[in-house]
């Protein structure tokens, strides 16, 4: 597992986290040479189909010199039968109080998801300083990120949904993004 201070490092030097609907292990194993010859080194894999996880291990066994994430985790039991196998960071799309309570003094690069401001408020409570904003272009967008970055100084937000090429240039210039996530990142590099 990647070490968290080198996870946010790579992601504010990358400005774009790449989310890969895995789908097709050739067509991704495609997608991501591409994105190493894009100077990509860390890379969002949603579990959003029956064989994403196969897939996602195949192209993590494949390219071991990338970090991969495993997004879309949206349950305890999802988390515990899929972080035995050395994803570098996993990503869920809102809060899961069971796995912010099994997380709590667990060493794992976990990024938890918020829309709200009490969710955001939690999340800081339980030491969770990076956060999925999702969905983004429907929770309030740029205008909702620009009002709360002097009530949350020390929150760093991923934006996803509704990324792509003529609006993530935008988000990354508030000062509280990160990076932002895109299922559309083959747009956004071209």
């Amino acid at each position: 597992m990647i070490d968290f201070n080198l996870l946010k490092s790579n992601l504010l030097k990358q400005k774009v986290l790449p989310i890969l609907n895995t789908s097709n292990l050739s067509q991704d194993i495609e997608i991501v040479e591409k994105l190493i010859s894009l100077n990509i080194n860390t890379i969002e894999i949603t579990l959003r189909n029956t064989d994403s996880f196969d897939i996602a291990n195949s192209i993590k066994s494949k390219f071991s010199n990338i970090s991969f994430g495993l997004g879309s985790i949206t349950t305890l039991k999802i988390f515990k039968t899929k972080h035995i196998n050395n994803f570098d960071f996993f990503v869920s799309p809102g809060i899961n109080y069971e796995i912010i309570s099994y997380l709590h003094r667990k060493n794992y690069n976990y990024i938890p998801g918020a829309e709200t401001t009490s969710e955001i408020m939690y999340l800081l409570q339980n030491n969770y300083t990076i956060i999925k904003f999702f969905h983004a272009e429907m929770s309030g967008g740029i205008d909702k990120l620009k009002a709360i970055k002097n009530i949350f100084k020390n929150a760093f937000f991923i934006p996803t949904g509704g990324i792509n090429k003529n609006n993530y240039e935008k988000y990354l210039k508030l000062k509280n993004v990160l990076c932002v996530g895109s299922s559309q990142f083959l747009e956004i590099f071209d």
